[in-house]
């Protein structure tokens, strides 16, 4: 995890472009005023949601994702009953507080696929990506979400710009690429951090360092009229199209997750 005064050492080398190298220890609530941490193992507790999906089979419901909670981590699956579907699980800890809009947060969790994808149409577990985000929504003013995300793309076909493996960030319209990881299935330890403030972000995997984007994103009118912080992670399971004949459950791992929050 990322505290704010090693953040601030590093951050406008890393936002003018550089990848640098810093070592990050967590802050311990005694030692700066206004920071509370949460942490846990798995993922009990946190409260699981649809995503965005492609649904040529009919449309994606409740059944279709699911996160199950093991004594050492929690799995999500998405596409469970494995349709010809592009299912989208995230599973998410919330916290409600109208002052987060003026702190910064860092978050880290490990990850890791317990299979390795294949470019194989009758495989019955493939995935399209994995991905996290830290967020605050402003309901009642601005009503938008900031914060930042990221996505690792698995899919084994890779996408029309992008092949497997790539890291892509969100910008609050779309991903944008930012490096490459190779697929495996060993754990790996992400951290991101986000100064609401200054609009600024960090991201690394494995301590290493890759570039971030600070993004605004416009929601429905239905989100609701708090400021509330989210800590998400998901699984999207592989896009079917254009044939709709991969029908592939996708199962993404996590644990060991800390979420720190510090006034600024």
């Amino acid at each position: 995890m990322i505290n704010r005064r090693d953040f601030l050492k590093v951050g406008g080398a890393v936002l003018a472009g550089g990848l640098v190298s810093a070592k990050f220890n967590p802050v311990q609530a005694a030692e700066a005023e206004s920071v509370s941490l949460i942490q846990g193992v798995n993922l009990q507790g946190w409260t699981l949601a649809k995503g965005d999906a492609e649904c040529p089979d009919g449309a994606v419901n409740d059944n279709d994702i699911k996160t199950i909670h093991q004594t050492g981590y929690s799995e999500l699956r998405a596409n469970v009953l494995k349709r010809a579907i592009m299912a989208h699980n995230i599973t998410y800890k919330k916290v409600i507080n109208p002052a987060l809009l003026n702190y910064f947060h860092s978050c880290s969790v490990l990850f890791r696929l317990p299979y390795l994808p294949q470019q194989d149409t009758s495989a019955t577990t493939n995935g399209q990506t994995v991905e996290c985000g830290i967020f605050v929504w402003d309901g009642p003013n601005t009503r938008r979400d900031y914060g930042m995300a990221f996505q690792w793309l698995i899919n084994p076909w890779g996408d029309q710009e992008d092949p497997q493996g790539t890291i892509r960030v969100w910008n609050g319209t779309g991903w944008i690429h930012v490096g490459q990881k190779p697929v495996d299935t060993q754990w790996h330890t992400l951290k991101m951090a986000v100064d609401l403030k200054r609009k600024t972000t960090l991201l690394t995997i494995d301590n290493k360092f890759y570039p971030s984007q600070y993004s605004i994103t416009t929601k429905s009118p239905t989100w609701g009229t708090t400021v509330d912080a989210r800590f998400q992670v998901e699984a999207v399971s592989i896009n079917p199209c254009p044939d709709n004949i991969m029908k592939a459950m996708h199962r993404v791992q996590y644990k060991n997750w800390k979420w720190l929050w510090e006034a600024v």
